[in-house]
């Protein structure tokens, strides 16, 4: 088991979708946390109402990574990176995929 359910998955572009999915929840919180009808957030973000609700359901269709940071600027939200160490065991097993030899 790794840190990235989409590569235990073995899931094309585990690690983009990591990343977006960690995007999407973090602006899905800031919706929830905000106290506007999906209207309003609609309005705030100029999505549409539906997109708004797909997004609070965990949606992740039609939305990539570039279109969650603009929502989340559109919400007053500065999207950082917070870039960790990797567990050993993935560093090694990353390591090994790149030089084409099994872990």
């Amino acid at each position: 088991m790794s840190y990235n359910v989409f590569a235990d998955l073995d899931l094309p572009k585990p690690d983009e979708l990591f990343l977006r999915a960690g995007l999407l929840r973090a602006v899905r919180d800031v919706m929830r946390k905000s106290g506007l009808t999906q209207e309003q957030l609609a309005e705030k973000t100029g999505l549409k109402q539906p997109d708004v609700s797909r997004i609070l359901n965990g949606s992740e269709r039609g939305f990539s990574t570039d279109r969650l940071a603009r929502i989340a600027f559109k919400l007053g939200y500065l999207p950082t990176v917070d870039l960790r160490p990797m567990p050993r065991a993935e560093r090694t097993r990353s390591k090994a995929k790149a030089s084409g030899r099994a872990a």
